[in-house]
């Protein structure tokens, strides 16, 4: 960091600007970026008991089963079917955890 700061003083002197301004620039243009939120998450997931994404429900979901050596194809569609998610999201919600855990080398039995 220290390199980091030292560089910047310098091509600030280089440049005839003020660190200040750099800075102030900076900052100004990380909070315009991360100011509204990530837009791929809702806010309320975050929050204890809040409502969850599709995407968190399913890791929820592979992080519990990673740790079967082995899983029946029928217990994660009544796990997904358990889970909250809407009808029309159980079916792919199941092959995309089957997947991960086939890649992650956890057996799963149809």
């Amino acid at each position: 960091m220290a390199d980091t700061m030292t560089e910047l003083y310098n091509i600030a002197k280089r440049d005839g600007v003020d660190v200040k301004d750099i800075m102030a620039s900076a900052i100004k243009e990380y909070v315009d970026v991360h100011g509204p939120g990530n837009s791929q998450t809702l806010i309320p997931s975050f929050v204890p008991g809040g409502s969850k994404s599709n995407g968190q429900v399913e890791a929820e979901i592979i992080r519990e089963l990673l740790n079967k050596g082995e899983v029946r194809y029928v217990d994660v569609v009544n796990r997904v079917r358990n889970s909250g998610l809407g009808n029309d999201r159980i079916l792919p919600a199941v092959n995309h955890i089957v997947k991960a855990l086939v890649d992650k080398e956890v057996a799963v039995w149809r």
